[in-house]
């Protein structure tokens, strides 16, 4: 749970990046960061009133109940450029 600001931008990562079941109460920014490996955000979740910048191929969605959720853009389960 990252209960400030989560500040990744221009963050490297090496290897695979895991933030599934993360949740981000206060802006979660991971603007310019890059990865090399499987980057995945299962089951995160971001507050909604607040200023986020999420990876390339991940947006928010917001459900029913008003409630945050990370999702990929494609339809496969996975951002694009991922294998």
């Amino acid at each position: 749970m990252f209960l400030g600001r989560a500040m990744f931008a221009d963050a490297a990562f090496a290897k695979a990046a895991r933030f599934d079941k993360a949740v981000f109460n206060a802006s979660a920014m991971f603007d310019r960061a890059t990865f090399n490996g499987d980057t995945t955000f299962s089951g995160a979740t971001a507050a909604l009133a607040r200023d986020h910048a999420w990876p390339d191929g991940w947006h928010l969605e917001v459900s029913p109940e008003g409630e945050g959720q990370l999702a990929p853009d494609s339809a496969e389960g996975k951002p694009s450029g991922d294998t």
